[in-house]
């Protein structure tokens, strides 16, 4: 599988987590973790905002730019180092939020830490491009 291939696999799959995510942190809606942890305590906590904003949007928002952005690369519209600069911002970003919920929080979301998972990935594989 080549780069291109492991970027879009990716991307799709962090659509499709912040998608759920958005889906189930809605009144009346039930989100079940796999961990056995307090999902809804991470995602109603204080940190689940950048900008008055929820983490869920700005993550599928950073999904779709990021395939916007490999499109782009692709047919060098843009230059890679953007498409570096953009991962690595949603890595570090990812990073803050995981140790936000080991140390602050003290409860972890599934499908959160999948979401750095996929960042860890995502940055990863651009490094190797």
């Amino acid at each position: 599988m080549n780069a291109i291939s492991i970027f879009i696999v990716l991307v799709v799959l962090g659509i499709l987590d912040s998608i759920y995510l958005i889906y189930k942190n809605r009144p009346n809606k039930t989100l079940t973790c796999p961990l056995h942890s307090d999902c809804h305590a991470v995602l109603q906590s204080k940190w689940n905002k950048f900008l008055g904003v929820k983490n869920e949007i700005w993550g599928l928002l950073y999904y779709l730019g990021v395939l916007g952005l490999v499109g782009l690369v692709i047919y060098n519209f843009v230059d890679i180092k953007v498409l570096i600069s953009v991962i690595s911002f949603g890595f570090l970003y990812s990073g803050f939020l995981t140790y936000v919920q080991i140390f602050k929080i003290k409860e972890y979301c599934f499908y959160c830490l999948l979401s750095a998972l996929i960042n860890l990935l995502l940055f990863l594989t651009v490094l190797f491009v």
